[in-house]
């Protein structure tokens, strides 16, 4: 069997969601590796104090795994992802407005908790639309993806934010809406 026809028995849904996934990390690999310094920038404050900021979001990121998977229960998958997809939107345009330490902690924890959901919600819906028989190869290929957007996404991150900060910010929000599209 070759891989033409191996993936030709994956749903179009899921082809839409790797699309997703794919602009949705992408936006936010752009970001990531460059936040520590351009919130030193921002902030004056040390290295240190800064670095603080994003364990807040890691702390904020575990407590929001023991809620996401009910949330995706009760009210659906779609919803879990969405949430998140519109929530960084809103979180990069507040990262280019903040200027106070309060301000970059307060996104830091709303980010660990939307950061979380979208791979709970999405994981929950590749499992609901592909058969066991295929479920690993359809993770796989995720797998595949993310590690694209995460190779891809620091580069032209660098590439912005060479030119601006803002500017880099600005097109992980546009790598936002257009995950939401799909």
């Amino acid at each position: 069997m070759t891989i033409r026809n191996e993936l030709k028995g994956f749903p179009k849904q899921l082809w839409a969601i790797l699309a997703g996934v794919l602009v949705f990390m992408l936006g936010s690999a752009m970001v990531w590796p460059y936040l520590t310094i351009y919130m030193v920038d921002k902030l004056s404050l040390p290295l240190h104090q800064v670095t603080l900021l994003t364990s807040i979001r890691s702390l904020s990121g575990v407590a929001a795994t023991f809620f996401a998977g009910v949330f995706a229960d009760r009210f659906g998958r779609r919803k879990l992802v969405l949430f998140p997809v519109l929530g960084g939107v809103f979180y990069y345009f507040g990262l280019i407005q903040a200027d106070k330490l309060w301000q970059f902690a307060a996104l830091m924890i709303f980010w660990g908790v939307m950061d979380v959901c979208y791979p709970v919600g999405v994981n929950a819906m590749i499992a609901d639309m592909v058969d066991d028989d295929h479920r690993i190869e359809a993770y796989s290929l995720m797998r595949i993806v993310n590690n694209m957007a995460y190779s891809i996404g620091p580069i032209l991150g660098g590439l912005l934010a060479s030119y601006s900060y803002r500017s880099m910010m600005t097109a992980s929000m546009i790598s936002y809406l257009i995950a939401y599209i799909f």
